[in-house]
């Protein structure tokens, strides 16, 4: 009988990021009705645990496979067969045909794959078992997940009503429920920046900030108690600090949305013209430049502050024009602008700018006589330069051309 089949919780916590058949837009592309799985909260190298005891199937990363690198471990409890999916990882410590045992370290977290985060997703089949729009087998996993933790033991569990001494910010407008559901009441929209103090359990709550869809308790400011999505708070009040680092477009039409993720509402648009100040920690933001399935939290010269998809812009700063020889030009000179670009107050690709400039556009190089020219075509370097209706400024080098 089915009723056999209890697993053990695969990593060390027991935060729900995605629960089985949400999103059914989403999942609609792919045949399905809604997630086929459970997303359960691990970070980067976190451990991941066979469910059962079993035999491994499948171990590896079929190339372009939306679970990534993942393992497939099949079970027989009496009369009934099941196999369990561990998706997502970045490293793999069994393989195939190896007996496990519930409770053993198979693997680690990541997110390889049709993944936007760090996190395992769990698929549980069982033999004789069906779920309307899914392929057979295809079940619910958490009803099937036994009340044991793998890993360490967890202190007590606070009380939901307990209040803790974290603080958390919305990031933007914000849902807040009146139970831990997206099921329940919706009783207002909060705003960003205002300062909401948890309930229940901080670590917990901490582990899920920004990164989990599950809902945790908070009290506001007038001592109303309700409901928010973890993933939309962060724990640093008001807009995130500019980096210091800028990025621009690299397609047109680029959608700013209002969370980190494809399906998450647009607040408008940018193209290549536009340069992004990048918010928060230049360490952590630089290195998702130009990486698939990576978001930046960003604000727009328009001063709309959302996600932009990391695959379609490029440092301001990297810029690579490449084109006609560089070349040396006094005072006076005569150039053209090779691409779009902008005349800015300082020679900085995030300074302030001043006026647009189009490919094709002629400019004066305005330098001092006695000072040595100035070559044109160089990346890196900036020129000072004034337009056709006397605005003087800076544009880079690289984007310009002596005019023949």
């Amino acid at each position: 009988m089915a009723d056999q089949v209890t697993l053990r919780w695969p990593v060390d916590n027991r935060i729900i990021n995605r629960r089985f058949g949400e999103f059914p837009e989403l999942y609609k592309q792919f045949g399905l009705p809604g997630h086929e799985g459970i997303d359960l909260y691990a970070d980067h190298g976190d451990n991941i645990y066979a469910a059962a005891d079993g035999r491994v199937s499948m171990a590896g990363h079929p190339n372009k496979h939306p679970y990534g690198m993942h393992i497939r471990v099949k079970h027989q409890v009496g009369s009934t067969a099941f196999e369990t999916v561990y998706a997502h990882l970045s490293q793999i410590n069994v393989q195939v045909g190896q007996q496990v045992k519930a409770g053993e370290v198979i693997g680690l977290a990541d997110n390889t794959g049709n993944s936007t985060g760090s996190h395992l997703h769990l698929t549980l089949k069982i033999t004789g078992k069906s779920t309307p729009g899914y392929p057979a087998g295809i079940v619910d996993p958490l009803p099937y997940l036994s009340g044991q933790v793998i890993g360490p033991p967890s202190p007590p569990t606070p009380t939901p009503d307990e209040l803790t001494d974290l603080i958390v910010f919305p990031s933007d407008k914000l849902a807040f429920y009146s139970g831990p559901s997206k099921d329940a009441a919706l009783w207002a929209f909060l705003t960003d920046g205002e300062p909401l103090r948890v309930m229940g359990n901080a670590d917990q709550a901490r582990q899920a900030i920004g990164k989990s869809d599950s809902l945790i308790k908070v009290k506001r400011r007038d001592g109303k108690e309700g409901w928010v999505v973890a993933r939309f708070v962060r724990t640093t009040g008001g807009a995130l600090p500019p980096t210091g680092l800028a990025v621009v477009p690299t397609v047109d039409g680029l959608n700013v949305r209002a969370r980190p993720m494809v399906e998450a509402f647009s607040l408008g648009m940018v193209t290549p013209m536009d340069t992004l100040t990048v918010l928060g920690d230049e360490k952590v933001e630089r290195p998702k430049i130009g990486q698939q399935l990576n978001w930046l939290n960003v604000k727009t010269p328009q001063g709309l502050v959302g996600y932009v998809a990391a695959w379609y812009v490029r440092a301001a700063d990297a810029v690579s024009f490449g084109g006609p020889v560089m070349a040396f030009a006094p005072g006076g000179t005569a150039v053209k602008a090779r691409v779009n670009t902008y005349l800015r107050k300082q020679p900085a690709p995030h300074s302030p700018r001043q006026q647009a400039i189009r490919r094709g556009d002629e400019l004066i190089v305005i330098s001092d006589p006695d000072d040595p020219p100035v070559q044109i075509g160089q990346k890196g370097d900036w020129v000072f330069v004034e337009n056709s209706s006397g605005e003087r400024g800076w544009v880079p080098s690289g984007a310009l051309y002596l005019k023949k």
